[in-house]
């Protein structure tokens, strides 16, 4: 097999765009953003349009990642705070002069934040 040059694809396309006689029927090629796919359509003359779906999904992928990290984080927090009567007392007392409500810390359920999640995304 060849490598995935993007000399190597528009050769390869361009050979199935005659086989199939339609290489001067295509407008334009929708594939993933990857760099040597876009070239490769560049090349052949084709003009490029980046799939939207693709896109999108590797926004979601990349926030729900940072979501996780974020989770993580505050799992560790409320944790901490859990196994820390004195901590959580000071936290406490802060909260209340500076006037916020009192609020029990738990640490939630995975299981909610999943399901959560799947509705939001």
């Amino acid at each position: 097999m060849e490598s995935r040059t993007a000399d190597n694809f528009a050769k390869e396309t361009r050979r199935v765009l005659r086989e199939w006689d339609i290489y001067d029927k295509v407008v334009a090629v929708v594939t993933d953003n990857a760099s040597n796919v876009t070239a490769s359509v560049r090349l052949c003359g084709c003009k490029h349009v980046p799939c939207y779906a693709h896109s999108l999904n590797l926004i979601v992928q990349a926030t729900l990642t940072e979501i996780e990290q974020v989770h993580i984080k505050v799992k560790k927090i409320v944790a901490f705070f859990q196994t820390k009567p004195l901590s959580c007392n000071k936290i406490k007392g802060n909260a209340k002069t500076n006037g916020h409500r009192r609020n029990k810390i738990k640490a939630g359920c995975t299981y909610q934040m999943e399901q959560h999640l799947r509705y939001v995304f």
